[in-house]
């Protein structure tokens, strides 16, 4: 199985989570050293974006449409992130313990050194994905749609 991997643009725009929030977006943007604490967007869309080190504890993401993005260091615990997209996403470093990607189509997706107990994958369609060194503890998996999925 060979992921595509997410293409990043070299030149990078700083952001902030306020911008994100108000925009509803981030294109060709770097957000780093952010806290969002329960933050709640609707059809967000990331695209050709790294985020690190940002705190995204509680957030709400419905909708979301993540493409050509790369979390590194993210704490995305509780944070729920249903009916989205995610396409060419890796996950490096990150805490998930209880995410909920219930309904969510997950494709080119590589999470590692992730902590991923409790994440939630109901219903979800999870394409070319790859768990790598993640902790998997009490993940719920029920009716997910899994195609060339490594753990």
């Amino acid at each position: 199985m060979k992921l595509a991997r997410p293409k990043i643009s070299i030149d990078l725009e700083n952001n902030t989570v306020e911008t994100m929030v108000a925009d509803g977006e981030l294109k060709s943007a770097q957000l780093e050293g952010e806290t969002a604490i329960n933050c709640n967007v609707a059809a967000l869309q990331l695209i050709d974006t790294v985020i690190e080190n940002v705190q995204f504890t509680g957030a709400q993401f419905s909708r979301m449409i993540a493409r050509d993005v790369i979390f590194r260091q993210t704490d995305l615990s509780s944070a729920y992130i249903d009916n989205g997209m995610l396409v060419r996403v890796e996950f490096i470093n990150c805490r998930m313990s209880g995410i909920d990607f219930s309904n969510t189509s997950i494709h080119d997706v590589c999470f590692r050194d992730c902590k991923l107990d409790r994440a939630n994958f109901l219903k979800a369609d999870l394409r070319r994905v790859e768990f790598i060194d993640c902790l998997l503890d009490g993940v719920d998996f029920t009716a997910t749609r899994c195609i060339a999925v490594e753990y």
